[in-house]
């Protein structure tokens, strides 16, 4: 495969958004600061005590298991004696213990152990994922990762990384306990048939250890660079499935499998390099240690059966201790890469928590931030919008969109914001949303759920009809009857009927066009009554009739009205107009001087159903 033969390059390379820093793929003080972060709240959250209890009993469990096969031991060592002298009366008594302690004790032992441990994961699952999501919409979180782009994959981050996270943090302290457990009842029981092979133990896991931290590292670059592939190749299926109809007229079949493919080969090339570092470096480095230990128990007891200083029975059960002292000592070892093999996850998800505890109340309100920015002031039953003195510029300061604006929008007036596309028409409207502050002076605004803001393409959550229509409102008392004649008033009378009721749920963005679309989130204005409305080219999809009518609801619910647009048919709706003429300059006319002469004016746009 094509793949193979580049499995040694560009190993550092990633996907546009992700950003791996050098301090990411250590274990440090940044990463044990991460996982503090993930995991102290679940611990000290209200009604805690209950995953407490459920770690003690598993914890407790464990010891009982360790117990239980130190015990199992001696039965091993006095069955294994009577058989070897062909004392068939103390034999059998003996097999039946030792198998009811292995088939009993140590099955149920161990079913509960796991049963409890899987409790605790589901637990801790559920709060975290609902923590990390709740982060990730607070403080419009997601809007700036959107639009910075310095966070690859959100989605797979809190789908896929945190159930990982909490089984390896849940199971590996438990595992080691238990491997240490068990390590110091066999080597107390192999102290007392041959002190020297405590030696060798310690001696084989300082040495194994030691192989351990010296071939751990390149682990966490390799299993970061895999997690990171992996996430980009589903996002580019994600991709291909959320703009199917696009792709098919334009017919891009082939250039979306060739993407898909890149990433793909992408991803099994850093799987490869994996591949052949854990099995040709760390697989026979540690299968070298497995052999000298397989030797060294039997170069110990051989000689002291042979002078007869111990019994036959006694070589079966420190045969078995030496096994046990093994995977306990394969268990402690496995630690570190099970840890490396967790910090893409503690990487991933601690930047979620990171950019959220970024965006602080005080930069959000135009505070505790040394480059100047838009501050936004909102008071509870204002009655305008007032813009004074703002500018504001592209995100890397590159262009100024408009310098030094000031106007004043009162209660029950219509303003249009026009000009030529690409002057920050829609950027200004994203300032008043408090979505943009790159830039200077202020705005002051009506409390926020006293406006609402309508886009060009209306947002269709994932849910009924009925939250489509309330949608963002938390209106819980409007009846079918009063959604149906806000429907017909949109002329959206029957699409309750065909989709089959208001309680249906339907891919909405899919079946509906976007001019059925942008008259819900007319029905959306209707039913939430806010005292201002923001519209950036919401009408565009609809015919001037249709047009017309909505802005006739607008007027009718006595909504001040601020519309973004360049087409005369909407601007005739309004009584005043701000145009940007771009290079930053701007200025107050009247309707009718609001288009300017240089802009191509389009032809009405046809419904798509």
């Amino acid at each position: 495969m094509n793949f193979i033969k580049k499995a040694g390059a560009n190993l550092l390379s990633t996907p546009a958004g992700a950003k791996i820093e050098p301090e990411d793929l250590r274990f440090n003080g940044r990463f044990f600061g991460r996982l503090k972060r993930l995991c102290v709240p679940y611990w000290t959250r209200r009604g805690a005590w209950t995953s407490w209890l459920m770690l003690a009993a598993v914890l407790v469990l464990s010891l009982l298991m360790s117990a239980a096969y130190g015990w199992f031991g001696y039965f091993v060592k006095d069955y294994t004696e009577a058989l070897v002298n062909r004392n068939f009366e103390p034999f059998w008594p003996l097999f039946l213990k030792s198998t009811a302690i292995s088939v009993v004790g140590m099955f149920f032992l161990f079913t509960a152990n796991r049963y409890l441990m899987n409790l605790l994961m589901l637990s801790w699952r559920q709060w975290l994922t609902s923590d990390i999501v709740s982060h990730y919409l607070k403080r419009r979180t997601y809007f700036e990762i959107a639009s910075e782009q310095s966070i690859d994959n959100v989605d797979q981050r809190i789908q896929g990384e945190v159930e990982p996270f909490v089984r390896t943090v849940v199971t590996q302290p438990q595992l080691v306990m238990e491997a240490v457990m068990g390590l110091s009842i066999q080597a107390a029981i192999l102290y007392t048939i041959a002190p020297m092979l405590i030696w060798v133990t310690i001696g084989y896991g300082a040495l194994t250890i030691l192989t351990t931290l010296w071939l751990y590292p390149p682990l966490i670059r390799q299993q970061f660079n895999i997690t990171v592939a992996e996430a980009d190749l589903r996002y580019g299926l994600l991709h291909i499935r959320d703009h199917a109809e696009i792709v098919a007229f334009y017919r891009g079949e082939h250039a979306e499998q060739k993407s898909v493919l890149a990433r793909l080969e992408l991803a099994l090339r850093r799987r490869l390099v994996n591949l052949h570092y854990e099995l040709l470096v760390m697989g026979g480095a540690f299968k070298l240690l497995d052999i000298v230990w397989a030797l060294a128990p039997m170069l110990v007891l051989v000689p002291l059966y042979m002078s007869g200083k111990i019994q036959y029975g006694e070589i079966a059960q420190a045969t078995m201790g030496a096994a046990s002292i093994l995977g306990a000592i394969n268990t402690i070892q496995q630690f570190l890469p099970t840890m490396a093999g967790a910090a893409p996850q503690v990487v991933r998800l601690g930047q979620i928590l990171e950019k959220y505890d970024s965006l602080d109340p005080a930069r959000l309100a135009g505070g505790g931030d040394e480059k100047p920015h838009i501050r936004l002031y909102r008071k509870d039953g204002a009655d305008s919008v007032r813009v004074e003195h703002v500018s504001l510029s592209t995100p890397g300061g590159e262009q100024a969109l408009v310098r030094d604006l000031s106007f004043v929008v009162e209660a029950g007036q219509r303003w249009a914001i026009t000009g030529r596309t690409g002057v920050g028409k829609s950027s200004l409207l994203r300032a008043l949303a408090g979505l943009w502050d790159r830039g200077s002076g202020k705005l002051h605004m009506p409390a926020a759920d006293e406006t609402l803001f309508l886009p060009q393409r209306p947002y269709m959550m994932l849910g009924t009809l009925r939250e489509q229509l309330l949608y963002p409102s938390k209106r819980d008392d409007v009846s079918d009857k009063q959604l149906q004649t806000l429907l017909e008033r949109v002329n959206l009378g029957r699409v309750a009927e065909l989709h089959g009721g208001f309680d249906a749920v339907q891919d909405w963005g899919r079946i509906l066009s976007l001019g059925e679309q942008q008259r819900i989130a007319f029905v959306r204005v209707l039913v939430a009554r806010p005292k201002f409305v923001f519209l950036d080219e919401a009408t565009s999809a609809m015919d001037v009739r249709t047009e017309q009518l909505m802005y006739e609801l607008l007027r009718e619910c006595g909504a001040t009205c601020i519309s973004v647009g360049h087409r005369q048919s909407v601007i005739r709706f309004h009584d005043h107009a701000l145009r940007l003429d771009g290079g930053g300059s701007w200025k107050v006319v009247a309707p009718d001087e609001a288009v300017p002469s240089e802009a191509v004016r389009t032809p009405e746009p046809l419904e798509a159903r």
